[in-house]
């Protein structure tokens, strides 16, 4: 006698806000079942979907009108029974809520957002899972152009992909590309070679940088400050923590005072490669560890790299963590020359940064 090949019983109640997900994915596995094993007879592919779905589908198939007697209408039925268990505006969050994660490329980052996109029943898929990618990204230069440019998504990916072999190659050749120099009085930001000053408010000191091209990565620094500054409650473990948000700055940072406070404390990993300089200091902060950790605020949770530095100082997390977490948001792309705002900028994009006054 043959042996029948074994499969397992599909989960109905394990997660009701992924059932229509996973019973796709359950039905490919047995049509590709059916493949394999060379199973054609209509009757029986029928019969060994039901045995192999297992006994909480055969009782709701059971309830089901018109079920017919071949295998596609029992398909096609259960399919429509559990689509019914799909939660639309559930599904479009977890579209929205997904970030690409650290290390992760950008191919890996559009697949599992292509994947998310098939249960969102978007009208123009593709315009979504760019304008997520946009958002997402980890690459501020790619967002930064991506906004400054009307393109599709095909091509967003191309530029994406040639940034990250950039990234990788300028690694291995690049010296230090950024020299910093400490005031207290004012900011200057890179700007095709130029730069402007910027106020600051009173409890905030400021730190003169120069970068050679407008697109690379820089960070900003911290200090402990007594004033009305952006700060949140976020759990580290089981530990809440204060932080400051920093939107202009790419990297976490925690007090090694701080991290002792931590329950269950991460593993602390050598780590000599970030360079980070204090206010009211020509010296970059003494950072030689790191460490990875699960990070939660209210219902949104990601893992995070924070550096850690001897000096006292807030915890600070840049903007990929916090945008991860919930707490910052990038607004909607506008399209080219749809303003007058951006007619001006493109006008004089060789003047650098500028202040509108009205």
């Amino acid at each position: 006698m043959e042996s029948l090949p074994s499969m397992p019983a599909f989960p109905v109640h394990s997660d009701p806000t992924t059932t229509s997900t996973r019973w796709k994915k359950y039905l490919s596995r047995v049509e590709n079942a059916f493949i394999a094993f060379n199973i054609t007879d209509d009757k029986r592919q029928r019969a060994l979907l039901l045995h192999w779905a297992g006994e909480e589908v055969s009782e709701i198939f059971d309830t089901l009108p018109e079920t017919g007697t071949d295998f596609e209408t029992a398909k096609s039925q259960l399919t429509s029974y559990f689509s019914l268990k799909k939660n639309m505006e559930y599904e479009r969050f977890v579209f929205r809520d997904t970030m690409q994660n650290s290390g992760e490329s950008i191919d890996a980052y559009h697949t599992r957002l292509q994947r998310l996109a098939n249960t969102c029943d978007f009208t123009n898929k593709d315009q979504e899972v760019k304008s997520q990618i946009i958002r997402g990204c980890t690459l501020a230069r790619l967002r930064r152009r991506a906004l400054r440019e009307e393109t599709t998504l095909e091509n967003l990916l191309s530029i994406a992909r040639s940034f990250e072999v950039s990234e990788v190659q300028a690694s291995g050749m690049e010296e230090k590309s950024t020299k910093n120099t400490v005031t207290d009085t004012a900011t200057m930001l890179p700007s095709k070679g130029k730069t402007k000053k910027s106020e600051k408010g009173e409890n905030v000191k400021a730190v003169y940088t120069q970068v050679e091209s407008p697109e690379d990565e820089y960070c900003f620094t911290v200090q402990q400050t007594n004033g009305n500054r952006p700060r949140v409650m976020i759990h580290i473990g089981e530990t809440e923590v204060a932080s400051l948000i920093d939107t202009g700055s790419t990297v976490n940072i925690m007090s090694m005072d701080t991290y002792n406070t931590l329950n269950n404390k991460p593993k602390l990993q050598r780590d000599n490669s970030s360079n980070v300089y204090a206010y009211c200091s020509s010296k970059p902060l003494n950072i030689n560890s790191s460490f990875q950790a699960q990070i939660k605020y209210k219902l949104h949770d990601t893992e995070a790299k924070f550096l850690v530095t001897d000096k006292p100082a807030d915890t600070l997390l840049d903007y990929n963590t916090a945008s991860k977490l919930g707490l910052v948001y990038i607004a909607n792309q506008i399209s080219p020359g749809t303003s007058r705002c951006d007619r001006i900028v493109a006008e004089y994009e060789d003047l650098g940064f500028m202040a509108l006054v009205s």
